[in-house]
């Protein structure tokens, strides 16, 4: 693991707005619970690989474009700082209902991989319950920018569940991991721009940006 960005933000709340629940606790825990969806999805990955692969190639077929790749999200902080706040979180919603349903398979499917891991199986149910509490603290932060936001969320359809039901087992596996990856690459960007709209909304001159890197 890599070093993490450790940002902080005075209390802050949008013009007009009462806030009974500040901008500053919301991405708090925002921040907090994607770092730790992007560290587990690092963990879960990892884990996989070593259990599964059986050469260092072994997984190179499995690479296939994600079903999130509709979802542009800003190429680094330059081009993010140019959108709009509102339209960023949108993009952080869509990308979380995105993985509704792949996690919900995910967390079913692990119980019948080949070697029946319970840590792999835990993992990938914690991953999922993260999803969705972040979600509902991400609806509460878009609520403060637009109402609409959270309630006409477009999503991208994932198109794994039949590939999963193969009963060729090397197919499956190759699902499985590239879902994971997938995941792995998501989880890094929502975290990524969660921490961004913190340092946005931040009156802190010297808010940074640091990103947690993992390797496997």
């Amino acid at each position: 693991m890599g070093l993490c960005w450790n940002v902080t933000s005075p209390p802050t709340c949008l013009e007009g707005d009462r806030c009974p629940v500040n901008l500053e606790n919301l991405y708090h825990e925002a921040t907090s619970l994607s770092t730790a969806m992007y560290a587990r999805s690092f963990l879960l990955i990892r884990d996989f690989k070593k259990q599964f692969s059986r050469s260092p190639s072994f997984f190179k077929p499995a690479m296939k474009t994600c079903h999130t790749f509709i979802i542009r999200t800003p190429a680094g902080r330059r081009e993010a700082k140019q959108m709009q706040n509102k339209d960023i979180i949108d993009m952080v919603l869509r990308l979380l209902h995105s993985w509704n349903e792949p996690l919900r398979y995910l967390t079913q499917e692990a119980k019948h991989l080949p070697k029946f891991n319970h840590s792999l199986t835990l993992q990938a149910e914690i991953i999922a319950e993260e999803n969705y509490e972040l979600q509902d603290i991400t609806s509460e932060i878009a609520s403060k920018y637009d109402t609409e936001i959270a309630e006409n969320v477009d999503y991208a359809l994932w198109p794994g569940l039949q590939v999963f039901k193969s009963f060729e087992e090397p197919t499956r596996l190759f699902t499985f991991y590239n879902t994971l990856h997938c995941l792995f690459g998501d989880a890094g960007r929502i975290s990524i721009l969660l921490q961004h709209l913190k340092c946005q909304e931040s009156t802190e001159e010297n808010c940074k940006l640091s990103i947690c890197s993992f390797h496997f």
